[in-house]
């Protein structure tokens, strides 16, 4: 792999992060946070242990996708969950 493969990848990951962190958040309002979010989490840890099968250029764009899918709502979920809790958005 080169390095603009490599760069390719991780801007494929941060498009895919960013595009799925508001659908997610959706979903964790219609869905349980405590079904979503550990849901996401497990889902996450698949595809970053998949990682270490990739052999080729195809796939790594792929899994690096997924993840960004996957980890995209993980952090906003959470974040605005502790928020809700603490009484920040009422």
């Amino acid at each position: 792999m080169t390095d603009h493969q490599y760069d390719t990848g991780l801007a494929v990951y941060y498009a895919t992060y960013i595009a799925s962190e508001i659908p997610s958040n959706l979903v964790l309002r219609r869905i349980s946070p405590k079904i979503w979010l550990p849901a996401l989490t497990v889902m996450w840890g698949i595809v970053t242990m998949c990682l270490g099968f990739i052999k080729n250029y195809a796939g790594f764009m792929a899994a690096r996708a997924i993840l960004g899918i996957t980890e995209g709502g993980l952090l906003p979920g959470i974040v605005s969950r502790f928020l809700e809790s603490n009484g920040v958005f009422s």
